[in-house]
């Protein structure tokens, strides 16, 4: 997103999560600001020669907000990221960062959309009529993505 007054570079799923400073962002510039944005969708494609590639496509910042506003979805859990492995815990529960006896050091966390099987897993509510995970609850439910179907901008590709 390239504003007037500076740019911001989000994680495309970050923006349809509810919430967070990313989506509150985006939100703020389609709602409550006149100023002319400009958005862009950036894919990285790979290295050549120690060059990072990509391709860039540009996005029309009002409907892609529309789409933000339609088809966010909340926080359900907090993914901890340690040493060894990682941990899952309901949004709103608190954690400080420290080590785990069994994972080791904390490395980082991320945000998580909610989903039948972490409803499940996290609060005990059974995902199908026969309580077991579908394979339809074992993959994310969010389809957000907005540059599918987009063609990158001749010259576009871009090299730094």
């Amino acid at each position: 997103m390239s504003r007037p007054s500076g740019t911001y570079c989000f994680r495309e799923r970050d923006v349809f999560l509810k919430g967070i400073r990313q989506h509150n962002t985006w939100k703020f510039y389609g709602e409550q600001t006149r100023d002319k944005i400009l958005a862009y969708a950036v894919e990285l494609t790979g290295t050549q020669g120690g060059t990072i590639r990509g391709n860039l496509y540009e996005l029309d910042y009002q409907q892609h907000f529309r789409h933000v506003v339609e088809a966010s979805q909340p926080v359900s859990v907090n993914r901890l990221f340690y040493e060894h492995g990682t941990r899952d815990i309901p949004d709103g529960q608190y954690f400080d960062g420290s080590p785990d006896r069994v994972l080791g050091n904390f490395l980082r966390y991320e945000v998580q959309p909610m989903t039948r099987l972490c409803c499940r897993r996290l609060y005990g509510r059974s995902s199908t009529a026969g309580g077991g995970p579908s394979p339809a609850t074992s993959k994310p439910t969010l389809r957000l993505c907005m540059t599918a179907g987009l063609k990158p901008r001749p010259g576009a590709s871009w090299i730094s």
